[in-house]
Order: structure tokens, then sequence, then C-alpha cells
């Protein structure tokens, strides 16, 4: 449900592709939303009591987990607090939950209040084996990326104890991508793009990144990377949007304003978009001066009358 209403503010929701994992035949989505988030859901199919085909779960690669345990997890919760009883009745994992949940429920509403000290504080306080269950692990993790200017220290514990105990899980770099991002640690943060590929197969997403960090970056090797980077992204992928962009911002950047002309008319004729009034934004300013876009304007013009 939460995938339906973020697809419909404006995010997208696209099949990758299908593979086969451990025996397991897995259709993997990427979900984007509106605000640039990325998240990958890799449904595992399988078949009814009829023989039909039927996803029957899906591993949630932000979460680290299958949407079914954290299914469990809200249900465990549910079923305490309706039936306070119940508790004995609990055994190991489930046990263990349920018997903190007053401490699990105040981590989860500090995450979410961006009270990340506390977040930390509290995780802290959970007994060992509840502090390495993946789910309490990744809000560790989450807590710590957005503390790590301030706690540095605090954020490579979290990373550390995370690889150690899911080497191979991509949950790690989706999680601390961002923070690297906005840190401009931008080879560490092309290597989690690397790991997170290694999961995924390949990806225009995931290639439209790696542009945006070059172009950042700057020089012209970097700049000559970025370009090859939105073109593979386009070529894997003529739909989406933020390539095509990203080579308009790189023109404006290297002053090609012919180039910029070029790539708007392509965005309105391939992707059918409606260009907005470029006079009234900063990024524009140097292009709207220029001849190519009074000559680009008047074209525009005249296609009206």
């Amino acid at each position: 449900m939460t995938t339906i209403i973020q697809a419909a503010k404006g995010g997208t929701y696209r099949f990758l592709r299908v593979r086969q994992i451990n025996g397991q035949t897995r259709v993997l989505f990427r979900l984007l939303t509106a605000r640039g988030g990325v998240n990958y859901h890799d449904w595992i199919v399988g078949t009814d009591a009829r023989g039909r085909v039927r996803f029957q779960d899906a591993y949630v690669a932000l979460t680290g987990e299958d949407m079914s345990q954290s299914i469990h997890r809200v249900y465990i919760i549910g079923a305490v607090q309706s039936h306070p009883t119940l508790l004995d009745r609990l055994t190991g994992a489930d046990k263990q939950y349920a018997a903190n949940l007053s401490t699990v429920s105040q981590i989860g509403r500090d995450l979410q209040a961006g009270n990340y000290s506390a977040t930390l504080s509290s995780y802290q306080s959970l007994p060992q084996d509840l502090r390495e269950n993946k789910s309490m692990m990744v809000v560790r993790l989450t807590a710590a990326s957005k503390l790590r200017g301030q706690r540095p220290q605090d954020y490579r514990a979290a990373m550390s104890d995370f690889r150690r105990l899911f080497p191979h899980d991509a949950c790690l770099d989706l999680v601390c991508l961002d923070q690297l991002f906005e840190a401009g640690e931008y080879a560490d943060a092309r290597r989690s793009i690397d790991r997170i590929e290694a999961f995924t197969g390949p990806d225009a997403h995931l290639d439209t990144i790696r542009g945006k960090m070059y172009r950042l970056q700057g020089g012209s090797a970097n700049l000559s990377a970025a370009q090859k980077e939105y073109d593979k992204a386009i070529a894997l992928e003529p739909t989406l949007h933020e390539p095509y962009w990203g080579l308009v911002y790189l023109s404006l950047q290297t002053k090609d304003f012919d180039r910029t002309v070029e790539l708007l008319n392509r965005i309105q004729r391939e992707l059918h978009v409606r260009i907005a009034d470029l006079e009234k934004l900063p990024t524009y300013a140097e292009f709207v001066k220029s001849d190519a876009y009074r000559q680009w304007k008047a074209a525009r013009a005249a296609k009206v009358q």
C-alpha cells in the first residue's frame, strides 16, 4: 500500500528484471519517490494451492528484510498490546521483542521525530540479541548516519557491526548513500553504488547518481565521466527523466548553450515534458543571456503562432 501511495504522489514503480536466486524465481522492481528516494522490492514468485503463479513475499532492500517479517513484527506489537497475557506464550525472538516493546516503540518514535541521539541511546539499552536483530540495526544505522558529522565514531561502529553480521546485504549501502553524497564523499558513495548494483544488476537510476557525482566534482575528466554515465542511463532506460536533466545541467556547467537547446528540444520531443519559464530560474541565468536561448525562444514563439 505504501508503494502505491508513493507512486501516486509522483513516484514511479518500475519492473527491472526476472532472476533466479537460490532456486527461487524473483522479480525485481525499483521504487523512486517524488523526492528522489530509491528502494528495491525483490518479489518471490511461487504458486498457490491451485498451481497458479503468485507473489509469495518480497525482500525490501531499504529495510533489509522480507515483507512477511515486517508484517509479523507489526502483528506481534498489535497482539501484545491488545492481549498482554500473550507475552507468556511467546518464545525466542518474538518473546524478546515483545518484552522490550516499550523501548522499541520509543526508538521508533524518536527516529520518526528526528531525535537521533535519543534513538541511539535507547538502542544501546536493548539486550544484545535484539541489538543484533537486523531491523533494529537498520534503525541504528539510519540514526547514526544522520549524526555522522557530529558523532563519526557511532557511524563507523554501526557500519562495521552491520557489515560484520550481514556482509552481503544491499540495505547498508542504501541507508548510507544519501549521507555520503551530501557530505561530498563521492569515492565512498560510488563504492556503495557498485555494491548496490551487485544486488540489482544494471540500473539507469544508479548510473544517473554516478553521473551527478562526477558532475558535482567538476574538472574535465569528471565532466567527461558524467557525460558517459548519463548517456549510459538513457540508453538503458530512455523514459527515465533524470539523466536528460543531468545532461542539461552539465551543458549549463560547461556553458555549451547550443547543447542546452538541443537537450531541451529532445526532452520536449521524446519525454513530452513542457519546459517552464527558464527566465525565472537562477540555474539558467547565464543561458537566458545567450544567443542560443534567444534563438530557441524565438523558434518556440514562432511555433505557437
